[in-house]
């Protein structure tokens, strides 16, 4: 009788870098954030303010191989912090990372 036998495919590492320029990738990211806030203007109790905002947020990722395990990554992301009552409080927002 035949027997056969079944092997499981080799698992892959995850890579979330889809643009790539020879040791280095790059990756696009966005994201939409929604928040409600009792205090905004962190008052005392008596000068409490509340209200909600939105976040939409897009962002680039870099990664450069240096050698077998070494790497150099950085993100940087840029969004908008929209209040939906208090617009002069509306800003925008920069966020460098190494990652």
């Amino acid at each position: 009788m035949p027997s056969y036998s079944y092997l499981s495919p080799e698992p892959t590492r995850y890579n979330p870098y889809h643009l790539n320029w020879g040791p280095l990738k790059g990756r696009l990211y966005g994201a939409v954030q929604f928040e409600y806030n009792d205090n905004i203007n962190l008052g005392d109790k008596g000068n409490r303010v509340d209200d909600f905002y939105i976040t939409p947020n897009a962002g680039v990722g870099f990664e450069w191989l240096l050698a077998q395990g070494q790497a150099i990554r950085f993100h940087l992301g840029l969004g908008y912090r929209w209040y939906l009552k208090h617009s002069e409080l509306n800003s925008v927002i920069i966020t460098p990372r190494p990652a």
